[in-house]
């Protein structure tokens, strides 16, 4: 590891222990700060997007960005890659990582509600656990469909909160339970109850109503590869994670 990749990984692991440990109060978090680090979600994900979109000479949109893996693992696959974040100091972590690898990605300050980019820009837009955590879920996908080219895609996946389970927390939580209610019932386990005020339940029915006032075809790609008992769950909604392929007609 050379010394790039050391001030990487400091500035990573400072940051994900605030929020893994300080604000989510997990006690694993040495875990998942390494599991981050590699990049494996990331990676499985750019593979399963590129059998369905061959990404090389593709330009692609990361909203929300965050430390860059999407945007370096997208690159790899000779996409032309633009991150969107609006937190300076991600931001700077993130121009870290592409500079450890010599990669050709663009990076650029501003939010998902109102993208800096003109219309039909890009051949795809991924929202990978972003829309749980936007101003205005409806604004942010009207605005990652306006900079998507016709007959292109959108990625989204973020959890489904019909299921009984707070993916940030990582512990049981009853389905769409009312903010202050959850505060009280984050707070009896002992947790940083003030992470899950900005966070929007996010369900298939109300996820698919917002993309249906749009020209669009939805593709729930969780299916694919799924075992029989595994297909079941997802088209009863009751899955833990929503995630579609959406393509602009």
């Amino acid at each position: 590891m050379n010394e790039k990749e050391k001030k990487y990984k400091i500035m990573v692991q400072k940051q994900l222990k605030q929020l893994y440990l300080n604000e989510l109060g997990l006690k694993d978090y040495k875990k998942r700060i390494n599991q981050k680090l590699e990049r494996k979600v990331e990676k499985e994900i750019i593979k399963k997007i590129n059998k369905i979109i061959i990404l090389k000479n593709k330009k692609v949109l990361d909203i929300g960005s965050g430390w860059g893996g999407f945007c370096l693992e997208a690159s790899k696959k000779d996409a032309i890659v633009t991150g969107l974040e609006p937190d300076n100091k991600v931001l700077k972590i993130s121009k870290e990582l592409i500079k450890n690898h010599n990669s050709n990605v663009k990076f650029v300050k501003g939010k998902a509600e109102k993208l800096p980019f003109k219309n039909k820009t890009f051949d795809l837009v991924i929202l990978h656990s972003v829309l749980e955590h936007v101003g205005d879920v409806n604004k942010a996908l009207k605005e990652a469909i306006r900079v998507t080219k016709d007959k292109r895609y959108i990625y989204i996946k973020t959890p489904n909160y019909l299921f009984p389970y707070e993916a940030h927390y990582k512990m049981f939580y009853p389905p769409l339970l009312p903010k202050k209610l959850a505060k009280k019932y984050l707070w009896l386990f002992g947790k940083n109850n003030k992470y899950i005020e900005h966070i929007n339940y996010i369900t298939p029915f109300n996820i698919t109503k917002s993309l249906k006032k749009h020209n669009v075809k939805i593709k729930n790609i969780a299916l694919e590869g799924s075992n029989l008992i595994k297909r079941i769950i997802i088209k009863s909604r009751m899955n833990n994670n929503i995630e579609l392929m959406v393509k602009k007609c």
